[in-house]
């Protein structure tokens, strides 16, 4: 009751110590709460658009493979198809505008394997006739639609005029591993045309009908043993690189949540020093009284972790309002960062009265009420 009072005896002042505790944890909040939502999300862009039962990829980001890896995973018993995906980079002119993103190459039956959502046309017609399926939200800055016209140039490659044969929706931000969210899609055909040097970025291999995913995967991945430069994924494999790529994003959170921690500890103990001085006449005669010595530091404790608290509460609910706020497929609750904010709060305003609470506990109960 006493520390509760004492928080409540300056409002100003508490709300102020406790608002630097509260900026640092709804920023740190918020950026749990889009982490663990980008994470969830694309998990579940990857259940719903991975239509293959492996992939094969570089180790490294864009890391690219010639067409022996393909030829060797297809040579697998249990594989009924392997399809191959390119991407280079390139610019593509429109009367709109013009814009430089990656173009993917693909083969026929690739809309099997990477379900997308497609709003105008079709994927499997256009990559057959040799046109360009594109992004809709590329579509609308280059003032393009199904049927018009655009210019696509790769480096070292002539320039090709491509129809747009199909419109695919863009996938939310955040969901996309492995893949550019706005980069459009051409035959494997075509981008040999547009980019004559371009290798393999990634294989699709699916199942034929009946075959053990377990022994084919294992045998996959002994056919392909000999290229370093390559690995091999089955559905939940991909699903965790893709948790792997939110990982040091999380170390941010932690990281901005220590910095919170420390000015929130600078904060409170600062404030819990100036409620000392000013309460010394008050200090002296709850020790007259009968308070102990060890009373008077769980007060002084008590008040410091009522503040860090109040901070954190605040903080905890500013954030996940702010995180749930933004654009995500999935939002997911980050429990375990949540309970470790909480946990540090508390500590810190432990740690905050240390100091403090022993210098009041120090005073002499006489000299004490004599101050004035």
């Amino acid at each position: 009751r006493l520390a509760r009072a004492n928080v409540l005896r300056d409002p100003r002042r508490a709300a102020a110590t406790a608002g630097a505790l509260m900026a640092g944890v709804a920023v740190a909040t918020a950026m749990a709460v889009t982490v663990a939502s980008a994470a969830a999300s694309s998990a579940a862009n990857a259940d719903r658009t991975l239509g293959a039962d492996f992939t094969v990829g570089g180790r490294r980001s864009e890391a690219h493979f010639g067409g022996e890896v393909s030829a060797a995973a297809g040579r697998v018993p249990g594989v009924a198809r392997v399809g191959r995906e390119r991407i280079v980079p390139a610019t593509l002119t429109a009367p709109g505008g013009r814009v430089q993103l990656k173009v993917y190459g693909a083969e026929p039956g690739f809309t099997r394997m990477t379900r997308q959502v497609y709003t105008a046309g079709s994927a499997e017609r256009a990559v057959a006739a040799g046109e360009l399926i594109m992004v809709d939200e590329v579509a609308r800055n280059l003032r393009a639609g199904l049927g018009d016209t655009v210019t696509v140039q790769a480096p070292g490659g002539p320039a090709r005029p491509l129809r747009i044969g199909a419109i695919q929706r863009a996938e939310p931000p955040g969901t996309t591993a492995g893949r550019y969210r706005a980069a459009p899609t051409v035959s494997l055909a075509t981008l040999a045309v547009l980019a004559p040097d371009a290798s393999d970025s990634t294989l699709y291999v699916t199942l034929a009908p009946g075959a053990d995913a377990a022994r084919t995967g294992a045998a996959l991945k002994s056919a392909l043993a000999g290229y370093p430069q390559v690995t091999v994924q089955d559905r939940t494999a991909y699903k965790a690189f893709v948790r792997h790529r939110t990982d040091g994003m999380l170390a941010l959170v932690y990281a901005l949540l220590a910095v919170a921690i420390v000015i929130a500890l600078l904060g409170v103990a600062n404030t819990l020093a100036l409620a000392v001085t000013e309460r010394t006449r008050e200090i002296g005669l709850l020790r007259a009284v009968g308070l102990s010595r060890r009373g008077l530091r769980r007060t002084i404790a008590l008040e410091s972790v009522l503040l860090a608290l109040f901070g954190a509460a605040e903080g905890l609910l500013l954030g996940a309002a702010w995180g749930a706020a933004l654009p995500h497929d999935t939002l997911a609750v980050p429990w375990l960062p949540i309970i470790v904010i909480t946990v540090a709060a508390v500590l810190a305003g432990v740690a905050a009265a240390v100091v403090p609470a022993a210098r009041a506990a120090r005073l002499n109960v006489l000299d004490a009420i004599a101050a004035s």
